[in-house]
């Protein structure tokens, strides 16, 4: 092999070795870029409140498995409705507050409506905005097994036993054998997580009105289906997942890893590439 054979090969593989640093400079400054932005969004994500606002981009909430619910449950006291989607509670179809426990009815008491579930009450001002709740695992030492919501009145029976709620006193009053016999009947059919609402009932002797579930039009549940969409993931929790390579599952990762390790070349074939600038002879 001749010397001038031998000078031209070194200057094919430096000129491709060239092109391929380039190539993978291009890639990785992608990578960095994503990194760069995302990380100033995450140190800052109060300032641009990404806490508080959520995707909406069909396309991306189907690549986080988000479906909407395929069923609700809704309740009418008065002129407002109360509806739940999954552990959504809407009032009037607009978002209240999140709710792990089934609902079982609403009811009104001076100035603000109550929402009632097996676990909880709720109340909300004239605004929609909860101003405080009541948890039945705290004040009865477990969840409600039924409810019944009968003449604004709250009964639940957990157990064997049959509690009625003071609203003087914010207090639950254990009621006698007698009262809860008389009860047993209609709390055998009152609202459960498993069970429909009431029709009519017959409690303490007189007859009342439960309430029963009620039915949306498919626009109306289209819409709420919409809102519960709309309020599933955060834009923090999306840059979080973009910053980490979450996003795109496995393939999302992989790209990272792959990204890592080039980083890694680029930063050995920069170094070979200066040191044999730096051994040329200079004239």
């Amino acid at each position: 092999m001749t010397a001038a054979t031998k000078l031209q090969k070194q200057k094919k593989r430096k000129s491709i070795f060239r092109k391929w640093h380039r190539r993978f400079g291009f890639l990785a400054s992608l990578f960095i870029f994503n990194l760069a932005i995302t990380g100033i969004l995450l140190n800052h994500f109060e300032y641009f409140n990404l806490h508080q606002h959520y995707l909406s981009q069909s396309w991306l909430l189907d690549q986080y498995g988000v479906k909407p619910p395929a069923s609700y449950q809704c309740f009418k006291h008065q002129q407002t409705t109360a509806c739940q989607l999954d552990d959504f509670i809407y009032l009037n179809e607009s978002y209240a507050f999140k709710s792990e426990s089934a609902l079982a009815g609403i009811l009104s008491t001076g100035d603000y409506q109550v929402i009632i579930t097996f676990n909880q009450m709720f109340w909300l001002n004239s605004s929609h905005q909860l101003v405080d709740n009541l948890n039945f695992q705290d004040e009865l030492g477990a969840p409600a097994d039924k409810v019944l919501i009968w003449r604004n009145q709250v009964i639940v029976q957990i157990e064997a036993r049959s509690y009625l709620f003071d609203w003087d006193k914010f207090t639950w009053d254990i009621l006698d054998s007698k009262t809860s016999e008389q009860l047993t009947q209609a709390l055998s059919n009152a609202n459960s997580p498993q069970h429909d609402r009431l029709a009519n009932t017959e409690a303490t002797g007189q007859v009342g009105s439960a309430q029963t579930s009620i039915s949306l039009t498919m626009t109306q549940f289209a819409n709420l289906q919409a809102d519960y969409m709309s309020r599933q993931i955060t834009l923090l929790q999306f840059v979080q997942d973009l910053h980490s390579g979450r996003l795109f599952n496995l393939s999302g990762k992989l790209v990272n890893d792959i990204t890592a390790i080039i980083l890694i070349l680029l930063a050995i074939s920069g170094f070979i590439t200066w040191q044999r600038r730096k051994n040329i002879p200079r004239s």
